[in-house]
């Protein structure tokens, strides 16, 4: 089988989303350069230069897990005890990039993808049988509603439940994402989890 054209199997599976989000009151530095971000983020906006999304397209049958590294396009959020508790976040499909290192370290997969491999995959990723995203460039998860939770993360921070609708690939279905919050540097990092079937959105 090619490789490059197993994705088509890969998204019929399971997908497992881990959204990292940089939602900041006031600026700040970045936690990895310590640089201060060039354009003032108000509050509530989510900082769109350091947030990613982190997929991991598990396998059904002969195809091949991958993993999958995005950037957001638009994004705010407040936590509840705000009056507008809720938000949206915006993802920017064209910006998916399937197998690099980063993006198979994250999510746990061993060994790395050939440039030639790689190129396939995403061609295949952002091409029509999948994504499409020269018809649907953006997908959506908007929040109407942030319940803080009492029990800690798995990780010992604080946790919320984010709930709303997710649209992609023009369909749209409720979502429920539990994700935990850390103050870094000034930023309130949110990092949460979902899983979806991508059958459920016309793919």
């Amino acid at each position: 089988m090619n490789r490059g054209r197993s994705f088509s199997r890969c998204v019929r599976a399971l997908t497992a989303c881990t959204l990292c989000a940089f939602a900041a009151p006031m600026p700040a530095q970045d936690t990895q350069t310590g640089k201060t971000p060039g354009t003032q983020v108000q509050s509530g906006q989510v900082n769109l230069e350091f947030s990613r999304v982190y997929v991991h397209a598990l396998k059904k049958g002969f195809g091949h897990e991958h993993a999958v590294i995005g950037k957001l396009k638009d994004g705010s959020l407040h936590l509840a005890g705000s009056p507008q508790a809720g938000g949206r976040l915006v993802f920017d499909m064209t910006s998916f990039d399937a197998d690099g290192p980063t993006a198979r370290k994250y999510v746990g997969l061993e060994g790395q993808t050939d440039a030639g491999t790689r190129k396939q995959v995403n061609e295949n990723l952002l091409g029509e049988e999948v994504l499409d995203v020269k018809n649907h460039p953006t997908a959506e998860f908007e929040i109407n509603r942030v319940a803080l939770l009492e029990t800690p993360s798995p990780r010992g921070l604080p946790q919320c439940r984010l709930e709303g609708k997710f649209s992609l690939h023009g369909r749209t279905n409720p979502l429920s994402v539990e994700a935990d919050i850390e103050d870094v540097r000034g930023w309130k990092h949110i990092r949460g989890k979902f899983t979806i079937l991508q059958t459920e959105y016309g793919i």
